[in-house]
């Protein structure tokens, strides 16, 4: 059976214009590279002049992952950066470290606009378990019961169909499979609590709606002010959509 990350790497090249990735390599630190996907000509002379620092918020943010060993999270969102509107679909999965913690892994391919990106959508769409058909409507925090990451498959075929759906019909739309930590909440335009957010450095998520996806494991790590700032969000519940 074909994996997501598979499906991704796969699919995503043949219509992104620039991958982005975070690993680690030979001497344990962390590696960062960015790479263009096609061939750029006089119309994308912006987007080949990006560096990674330029899309640095579109990597997973903090240090706390030990929890989630095992989890991946899907996201995308259109984005700016600059004067350039961009969309991103990537996938974090987190991996034990040799001998402490654990750390994340992220694949990122950024494109030029939401239907550039729906190829790569279906594609990991047609990789996962059928979706809730009930799931369209769904948007801010919605508080799964997932208790492994193969449970949460059915959560992240959901998930997707909702984006596909939205970026389909042009909506900004921002969707993270699993929030891994509360860290990108308070990165520059994503959805999140009004205090404690980052400076506005590089890019900034540019979405009108969200669909944030929570599990048991995730939300005993979420603090008090997160969580205040989801219930006012309307937490959702799997049986109850407010």
């Amino acid at each position: 059976m074909t994996d997501v990350a598979e499906a991704l790497a796969d699919r995503a090249p043949r219509e992104a214009l620039l991958h982005l990735s975070i690993g680690r390599d030979g001497s344990d630190s962390y590696s960062i590279a960015l790479e263009t996907c096609a061939t750029l000509g006089v119309g994308h002379r912006a987007v080949a002049a990006l560096t990674a620092l330029d899309l640095m918020n579109l990597l997973p943010t903090g240090s706390l992952f030990r929890h989630i060993v095992g989890w991946r999270s899907i996201f995308g969102s259109p984005f700016r950066c600059g004067q350039l509107s961009l969309v991103a679909v990537g996938i974090e999965q987190i991996v034990p470290h040799a001998t402490r913690g654990a750390f994340p892994c992220s694949s990122v391919y950024v494109y030029a606009d939401m239907s550039s990106a729906l190829g790569t959508l279906g594609a990991l769409l047609s990789v996962l378990p059928e979706p809730d058909s009930n799931s369209l409507g769904r948007y801010d925090v919605y508080s799964t019961n997932s208790a492994t990451p193969d449970e949460h498959r059915f959560e992240e075929a959901s998930a997707l169909a909702c984006a596909f759906h939205h970026w389909r019909h042009g909506h900004h739309f921002l969707f993270r499979t699993l929030l891994v930590n509360e860290s990108a909440l308070r990165l520059p335009g994503h959805p999140g609590p009004p205090w404690g957010a980052a400076p506005e450095r590089g890019c900034r998520f540019d979405a009108a709606t969200w669909l944030l996806l929570t599990t048991p494991s995730v939300r005993t790590e979420l603090s008090s002010s997160v969580g205040l700032w989801m219930w006012a969000n309307k937490w959702r519940t799997p049986d109850r959509l407010i």
